[in-house]
């Protein structure tokens, strides 16, 4: 009976040990376009190193790009969805210098508000 014991109990300490994940430890900037703006233009061009990376990051996806730590200028263009079902267009670009070190994770988290005109 002590054998049978001995067993089950290496076979749960086993699946804990399984179980737990590997920390990410990857250089990442993401791009999560929840904006109401359609497909939106991104780019990210290291200053110091020779990273550059152009996509366009249809509506509701998120997209993740692995990067060398280092300095980037980075665009996010939402006029690139054009005009939208309803008639309305976004016109936000935007624009800056990030750094990254190793193992950061830079998100971008895209969400829209419509204006409304004044009376």
């Amino acid at each position: 009976m002590r054998i049978v014991t001995l067993l089950a109990a290496l076979t749960l300490i086993t699946g804990v040990v399984a179980g737990c994940a590997p920390r990410d430890t990857r250089t990442l900037f993401i791009v999560d376009n929840q904006s109401e703006c359609g497909t939106i233009a991104v780019r990210f061009e290291g200053t110091s190193n020779t990273t550059l990376i152009r996509d366009r990051v249809p509506l509701g996806e998120r997209r993740e790009y692995v990067v060398p730590p280092g300095e980037y200028k980075w665009i996010i263009d939402f006029t690139a969805g054009g005009e939208q079902p309803g008639g309305f267009r976004c016109t936000a670009y935007e624009d800056g210098i990030i750094r990254i070190q190793d193992g950061q994770k830079q998100v971008w988290d895209l969400r829209s508000r419509r204006q409304t005109q004044a009376p």
